[in-house]
């Protein structure tokens, strides 16, 4: 997906220049590092960027990319910080308390903006906040900049083939989420994403899809995210029996995999949508 990103740029002639990971991650890190690492080098023209910064509304991934940075040699070129789109943002709190607060990055312009699989994250930290991601994240980009937006078609309430299991295992993982207390993860299609992209007057340039297979592992990790939830659940009987039916998607879903051509079950894609905001007349 990073290498789509990669190709789209250096078609467009422009480079990466001053970047902004807006949801930053292990993966979109390591991304960016290599564009950081480029410019240093004086080398591979539009895949060079000149400087970052990475934004998380998570402690634990904020430590984490700051170790990474440090691993890179980056840390000094960039900066790591913890914040919330949402927070000061009169369009999605009209109230004192926002009054009061500054916006996150207030007057940082960037050249490049990537957003890889932030939309998804957001009601975590921001509920209903979806629908004005994009335009807050405009008003951080350069004229003729890109934002460039990764994500994952949501997986559907069912299939006809053998990837139902991967279906049924969501529905389970976000019941336990829910059941903890927490919201769960939440993807957007891609004809939304485009739609709320054009809305916040950002012109659509080029576009791409990669399909999604799933393995053993890729559902036990889903799995197992359940059971991490059950100590927090509201009864230890309810625990138990949810603790059950996630050791029988385990079983069904080695079953299945197993069974699958490859070792892989297809269902859905990840996307690439590439934006760009016009000049300004």
């Amino acid at each position: 997906l990073f290498n789509i990103i990669s190709r789209i740029q250096y078609g467009s002639g422009k480079e990466f220049g001053r970047i902004l990971d807006a949801g930053t991650g292990i993966q979109s890190f390591r991304y960016v590092a290599t564009l950081i690492q480029q410019g240093k080098a004086g080398g591979f023209g539009e895949l060079a960027a000149s400087g970052y910064t990475a934004i998380t509304a998570s402690k634990d991934m904020l430590q984490d990319v700051v170790r990474e940075a440090l691993r890179l040699k980056i840390f000094r070129d960039g900066k790591v910080l913890i914040g919330d789109w949402a927070k000061g943002d009169k369009s999605y709190k009209n109230d004192d308390a926002v009054d009061s607060e500054e916006m996150l990055l207030q007057g940082e312009m960037y050249d490049t903006i990537l957003a890889d699989y932030l939309v998804g994250s957001v009601d975590s930290f921001a509920p209903y906040y979806q629908t004005l991601v994009y335009p807050r994240l405009v008003q951080h980009l350069k004229p003729g900049g890109h934002l460039y937006v990764v994500g994952l078609e949501p997986i559907p309430e069912s299939d006809e083939g053998g990837a139902d299991i991967v279906c049924r295992v969501r529905k389970v993982q976000d019941a336990c989420v829910l059941l903890m207390g927490q919201r769960p993860y939440r993807e957007y299609p891609m004809t939304w994403t485009e739609r709320q992209l054009e809305q916040a007057g950002l012109k659509i340039i080029d576009k791409h899809t990669v399909p999604h297979y799933y393995e053993h592992n890729d559902i036990m990790r889903r799995i197992n995210s359940g059971r991490a939830t059950l100590s927090k659940f509201p009864s230890e009987e309810l625990a138990k029996e949810m603790g059950l039916l996630l050791d029988d998607l385990e079983h069904e879903s080695k079953e299945m995999t197993k069974a699958a051509e490859g070792g892989k079950l297809r269902l859905g894609f990840h996307y690439v949508i590439a934006a760009e905001l016009p000049m300004e007349e």
